[in-house]
């Protein structure tokens, strides 16, 4: 019997880790992609602005491009009961240097505007607490709209992205 109880509580988590994953692509839209080289990527417009930061990379543009870079923004800590919380960490899509600039770039791409959640927006700002005193960084949210990308970080940009909606 205990046997049994212990098979249904494992099918039970499995299921509810499958709904999960199937929530998050519902909720997001996107579809993991793998390209010629076997990497996988988290959605196809993940892996299209790719191909645009290569070709950049490749012109001398851009060097030092790396893809999924995780940036601590809150150790794990004890609470006042004692309690374990876990740490939270931001994962950068991309992240690079600019050569005109010598600036290193954060750089997020979104499918959609829809994509910008909370979650996203309070993981986005702690991260440029986190940095607010290194000069030589830029943040970039990259959105693509109608074959047009926009950084929704540039405030010229941002209000050109915004009169098209």
């Amino acid at each position: 019997m205990f046997f049994k109880v212990c098979i249904i509580l494992v099918q039970a988590f499995l299921l509810c880790s499958k709904i999960e994953r199937i929530i998050d692509n519902m909720r997001f839209g996107s579809k993991k992609v793998t390209d010629e080289k076997g990497v996988v990527w988290d959605s196809t417009t993940e892996y299209n602005y790719s191909l645009i930061l290569n070709k950049l990379q490749e012109q001398g543009k851009i060097k030092d491009l790396t893809r999924q870079i995780s940036y601590n923004l809150i150790p794990s800590f004890k609470d006042g009961q004692g309690n374990n919380i876990r740490k939270m960490d931001y994962v950068a899509d991309f992240v690079y240097i600019d050569v005109a600039t010598n600036n290193k770039v954060i750089l997020d791409v979104k499918g959609s505007a829809f994509n910008i959640d909370p979650v996203f927006t309070n993981k986005w700002k702690l991260l440029k607490y986190n940095l607010k005193d290194e000069k030589d960084i830029q943040f970039k949210i990259m959105i693509k709209y109608k074959d047009i990308w926009y950084d929704l970080e540039s405030k010229e940009d941002k209000k050109n992205y915004k009169t098209l909606h």
